[in-house]
């Protein structure tokens, strides 16, 4: 009868362990997959720019042209293009 409570005892404490394991890694696992499923699509898309659109580019460019002196256009500054004749 002793024999019968302490193999009770001991395999009510490993289905304890075992849940308590499974309550904790199952949640770890599936979050550590997901980590490196999110990490791989940023990677791939990294090189797209998101908020950097035409706009703000254009703002810039603009900026610029005027810091040299040129309104951007190819007349009187080092803006490229082709000058005035002449």
């Amino acid at each position: 009868m002793l024999k019968t409570t302490r193999l009770r005892g001991e395999y009510l404490r490993k289905e304890i362990i075992m849940s308590i394991l499974l309550i904790i890694l199952i949640p770890l696992g599936a979050l550590a997959i997901y980590a490196v499923v999110f990490d791989l699509k940023q990677r791939r898309h990294r090189g797209v720019p998101r908020s950097h659109d035409i706009s703000s580019a254009a703002r810039m460019a603009r900026a610029n042209a005027d810091a040299r002196g040129g309104s951007g256009l190819g007349v009187g500054g080092d803006a490229g293009g082709i000058g005035p004749v002449g």
